[in-house]
Formats: C-alpha cells, structure tokens, sequence
C-alpha cells in the first residue's frame, strides 16, 4: 500500500457568510407576524420550507418586506391580527409549516385549511392534533393515519392542566434557559420599533434567540 504524505499549508484567513438557520427562520417569521410592531430578520434561510410559511403568513394577512433575499421586515398584526384565508393555506412540503399552523390558527377566531403536497400529507401529525384536541381545538383530519390538520376550527384553548398536567417551571422539566449571551452569535432577528428589544438567528446546536442590539 502507498504512503500517504500531508504537508501543513499556510494559514488561512478570511470571513465565512454562514446560512442561516431553518427552524429559526420559521420561528422569526412567526413570532414577528404575532408581536405588535416591526420585526426585522437578517440571516433569513430562503429555502423552500420557510418561503412555505412566509407565502401562509401572507395569506393571513401580514406583510412582509423582502430587503433581499435573507433580509426582511414582518409587520406584526398581533395575536388576534391574523384574518381568515379566502383559500387553503399551502405548507408545500413543509411539516414545520403545517405543524406550526395548526397550533398557531387552532387559536384563532375562524377556520382555517391546512393542505400541502401529497408527500406532506402522508406524513403522521398525530403528535400535534391530539394535544390541541385536548385543549379544546376542532381539528377534522383527513381520512388513514396520517392525521393531518385539514381544517382547523379557530377557538379559544382551555388551561394545560385541565387535561393533564400544568405545565411546570422551565427549571423543574431539565434545565432554566440561559441568558441571551450564552447561546452565541448569529444572524439578527430584531424588532426594529419595540424599544430596541431583539432576537438574534443563532445556531448553538440548535438552540435558540440571543439578545441583539
């Protein structure tokens, strides 16, 4: 068998533009079409499951500026803003859509229709329709098993722990959150009009909005 020789090379220097991250980029768009005021997101991942949920936010009525293509600014509309498609809200292929959807408009004072592609649909949503049935949702789904939200009846939900448990402090199920400043850097996600507060885009391992300026 032949050697294998490595010799070092010289240093490298230089700046890495790193994609943003999915889960977050959904998440922004969400909390920022919920929040009261502007919210301005950098670092945006343009993928096709995230423009899923900016094309349903559309629909329901928030607006949305696109600076380029992973810079925008949400409108907020509040948690009661939203309005009711004329149409079936399209998730694509994206379950994060559809499963963020459901909780976010079983909430909500109308009905709305969940659909997507046909891979979509033959993915399993029990996991999601079952605990907002029991906190008082009217979910019909499709016929099978795959339980998607098809239409989900807006309506107020009932106390945690009036079909369960109450939910517990963050410290009691594991471990508190961490200030902002330790979940690293990354992208901003900020509310450019509510008194300079902020979310940042960041990826520690797939956690979570660390405080920006």
């Amino acid at each position: 068998m032949g050697r294998l020789i490595v010799h070092p090379g010289t240093h490298l220097r230089g700046r890495v533009c790193v994609p943003g991250d999915k889960s977050i980029s959904h998440r922004a768009l969400l909390l920022g079409a919920l929040a009261e005021g502007d919210s301005r997101i950098s670092g945006f991942l343009p993928c096709g499951d995230c423009l899923a949920t900016l094309v349903c936010l559309r629909t329901l009525g928030v607006e949305v500026e696109t600076h380029d293509a992973t810079t925008l600014t949400v409108h907020g509309r509040g948690l009661h803003g939203l309005r009711a498609a004329a149409a079936p809200l399209d998730c694509a292929r994206s379950g994060t859509t559809m499963r963020l959807l459901a909780g976010l408009l079983a909430g909500q004072p109308f009905d709305s229709v969940l659909t997507g592609d046909p891979q979509l649909l033959r993915r399993p949503m029990r996991r999601v329709v079952e605990p907002l049935r029991r906190m008082g949702a009217e979910i019909a789904t499709s016929v099978g098993q795959t339980f998607q939200p098809a239409d989900a009846v807006g309506q107020a939900f009932q106390p945690a722990d009036a079909v369960g448990q109450a939910f517990q402090p963050a410290d009691a199920v594991g471990q508190a959150f961490q200030p902002a400043d330790a979940v690293g850097r990354g992208a901003g996600f900020s509310a450019g009009r509510r008194r300079g507060a902020g979310f940042s885009a960041g990826r520690r391992r797939g956690a979570g909005f660390p405080a920006c300026r």
